[in-house]
């Protein structure tokens, strides 16, 4: 888990979108969370990844661990969808919530997730 929540292992954060129903014939984008790309880790496959952030969520809630200020993988009080996905050379950890304050929320914690490589 080491290295999921070191910033210095993310490329990219990126906004997640889902495409739902806006009218008989239209369509809009929704924000959902973030899209948080990966530099490739050895030995991990996307369900190892999957499995890692879907246990530390759920040691985070149990109070087993602590969560860091901006950890990108869990959202204080509320459960988030994880999903990593294998991104040709890297991995993309898909993190989403319920509704548009908690998507807004997760993607700026991983936002500022990534912004901590930057602080000394």
């Amino acid at each position: 888990m080491a290295p999921l929540l070191s910033p210095d292992f993310v490329d990219a954060v990126r906004p997640e979108y889902a495409t739902v129903p806006s009218g008989p014939a239209e369509r809009e984008a929704r924000l959902r969370g973030a899209r948080i790309r990966l530099r490739p880790i050895p030995g991990m496959s996307s369900e190892s990844l999957t499995r890692s952030v879907e246990c530390h969520q759920a040691r985070v809630a149990l109070g087993e661990v602590p969560a860091g200020v901006n950890d990108p993988y869990v959202l204080p009080g509320r459960w988030v969808d994880l999903d990593a996905a294998s991104a040709h050379d890297s991995f993309v950890i898909v993190v989403s919530g319920d509704d548009f304050e908690d998507a807004r929320e997760i993607l700026d914690r991983a936002r500022r997730f990534v912004g901590q490589a930057a602080t000394p």
